[in-house]
């Protein structure tokens, strides 16, 4: 069963002791058991960032690391301005892969049954 459930300003707490705390653009959580009063307890399934010049180090860097390390299993940065997005998918062996916005990005996590066309946003 595939759930959805939009939530505007959702929290995510990647650690367990309350300092790794991020509010992603968008995500995919799985198991919703984690979902508690608007705030995920641990790693969302999917991230996707929106890139913008106040925000490119911290989403390029420091989100990376801690959501490789949290384990998200696939990361999307995206970056409007050269129309492309750098996929991170931390269960392969091969990332990033980056994608233009000419075709339909195919989701890993659903095994590339979900596809998203960057053209339509």
């Amino acid at each position: 069963m595939i759930w959805a459930h939009l939530l505007q300003h959702i929290r995510v707490q990647l650690d367990c002791d309350n300092r790794t705390m991020v509010q992603p653009d968008v995500i995919i959580v799985c198991d919703t058991d984690i979902i508690i009063d608007r705030c995920v307890f641990g790693a969302p399934d999917f991230v996707l960032e929106v890139l913008s010049p106040s925000t490119r180090r911290k989403d390029c860097v420091k989100k990376l690391d801690k959501y490789m390390e949290a384990g998200v299993r696939e990361y999307w940065m995206v970056d409007m301005k050269q129309k492309k997005v750098i996929i991170y998918q931390f269960e392969s062996e091969t990332y990033p892969v980056i994608y233009g916005f000419e075709q339909p990005i195919p989701v890993g996590i659903y095994d590339g049954k979900l596809k998203i066309d960057m053209k339509l946003i």
